[in-house]
């Protein structure tokens, strides 16, 4: 309820809370002590690896722990699960063998960026993601083929103590524009560089280092290609995510560097 509710009880809400999250490390232990490998759990579940010959000695496990803690399960079986965090994932929900749904959460979600009174980033990245492992589309393919500039920004409110300023070349001259608190942009060709003042020591920060900006202020009728888009940093940023989620940097510095890394890494 709200902070000053009389239904507000803080002592209630955090037993809750506690318990169900005693009984399930009670569940993630019954599965590992079975061999079954808990790969992620949260607050109000857990995910596992599950060999098909087993299903039967896995729902018995469910089962016994239903009827020591009195709570029901619900089953989600995944036909992919592609994650880089533990709340950061695409899964497909299957029934027979058919997808039944597509869960998205964090940095996966083409739509989760898209909260304006938060602020949202680049969400083609996510798109691009969603593509490769849904639709088999390659990364670069559904990034230089997109038409919608929105899907390229990065929308953002900087805290009181900042000033934002775009710093760029007109006419031959320098020029330093000061900008509003909550900016929109993308990265793009050509353009300026975008900075924020340090209101209190007078010190500037590079927001998007290495990179030029446009402003978009509002949406004009005009083709994509007029608006001098720097693929190469979003087909950057998309690799980067989908290095997270392979390991790829990881496996190629095993490979390059040795035995070097043998003791510190587990990589299986």
């Amino acid at each position: 309820g709200d902070a000053d509710s009389f239904l507000k009880d803080d002592f209630a809400m955090y037993t809750v809370t506690v318990n169900l999250q005693l009984f399930l490390v009670m569940l993630i232990e019954s599965l590992e002590l079975a061999k079954f490998n808990v790969i992620s759990a949260n607050t109000d579940g857990v995910t596992a690896l599950v060999e098909r010959t087993r299903n039967e000695e896995y729902f018995n496990i469910l089962e016994e722990w239903s009827k020591q803690t009195k709570f029901t399960f619900e089953v989600n079986e995944y036909g992919l699960y592609v994650r880089s965090q533990v709340n950061a994932y695409i899964a497909t929900i299957i029934s027979n063998g058919v997808v039944k749904k597509v869960k998205v959460k964090g940095e996966f979600d083409p739509e989760g960026y898209k909260d304006f009174k938060r602020g949202y980033k680049h969400p083609i990245v996510a798109k691009a993601i969603y593509d490769y492992f849904i639709n088999k589309v390659p990364i670069k393919d559904t990034i230089i083929n997109h038409t919608n500039i929105l899907d390229f920004c990065i929308s953002q409110k900087t805290g009181g103590n900042f000033v934002n300023e775009l710093h760029l070349y007109e006419n031959k001259q320098a020029v330093i524009k000061t900008l509003s608190k909550t900016i929109r942009y993308y990265v793009s060709k050509k353009g300026g560089i975008l900075l924020k003042r340090d209101k209190n020591n007078n010190s500037l920060t590079n927001m998007l280092k290495g990179n030029t900006v446009t402003l978009l202020h509002k949406i004009e009728n005009k083709p994509i290609t007029d608006y001098n888009i720097d693929y190469t940093f979003y087909i950057g940023k998309a690799y980067d995510l989908y290095e997270r989620i392979t390991n790829t940097k990881t496996k190629l510095m095993k490979k390059t560097s040795g035995s070097l890394f043998d003791n510190l890494i587990d990589y299986e």
